[in-house]
């Protein structure tokens, strides 16, 4: 059940998914990513070739019980737009889904960031991972620039952006840990 709070909350992203189509047409549309997570029912059937053994001809048969097929689930992290899907991961066995799991750059394709990236400031020259984990980013407007200092006040990013020695490009690094800290709130 919905608080009074979460559907004015819900009632607001609405109303700013339609202003800003109105606004950008069918290009805002392009721009959203969107994912979810769901348990997966799995089974890996023995194979005949598994199943087969050596007896004698007059001793019984093996009795085979049937398998269910909710014994086995994994966790699956699904991510997509509207051209199709994006990215699919799996889960490992015994590990949880938190803030670092979503977070992490290491295993997210590097098209999803480009992703995420260009529907908060637009289009960008370069996006580049650093063996750092960090995210270089190369911009190629002052504006684009400007909205990507604002990530820090805005999503409590610690966002570094600094005038590129030519052609009046600026650039800006985004390290993994700080998105941990801006989900906090």
């Amino acid at each position: 059940m919905l608080t009074d709070l979460h559907k004015t909350q819900r009632l607001g992203s609405a109303l700013t998914f339609l202003e800003r189509y109105h606004n950008e047409g069918e290009d805002f549309l392009d721009q959203i990513v969107t994912g979810d997570e769901t348990w997966v029912a799995y089974v890996t059937p023995e194979s005949k070739q598994q199943s087969m053994e050596w007896r004698h001809s007059s001793s019984p048969k093996r009795v085979k019980f049937k398998q269910t097929i909710s014994a086995r689930k994994i966790m699956c992290t699904i991510f997509w737009d509207r051209k199709g899907v994006l990215l699919v991961e799996f889960l490992p066995r015994n590990e949880t889904i938190n803030a670092a799991s979503y977070y992490t750059f290491t295993n997210v394709s590097p098209f999803l960031i480009e992703k995420a990236i260009s529907g908060t400031i637009g289009t960008v020259k370069t996006i580049r991972k650093m063996r750092s984990g960090n995210l270089f980013l190369e911009v190629s407007s002052s504006n684009q620039a400007t909205i990507l200092a604002k990530l820090q006040n805005l999503a409590h990013l610690d966002v570094t952006v600094s005038p590129h020695g030519s052609l009046n490009f600026s650039f800006g690094v985004i390290s993994p840990a700080d998105f941990l800290n801006g989900s906090s709130e």
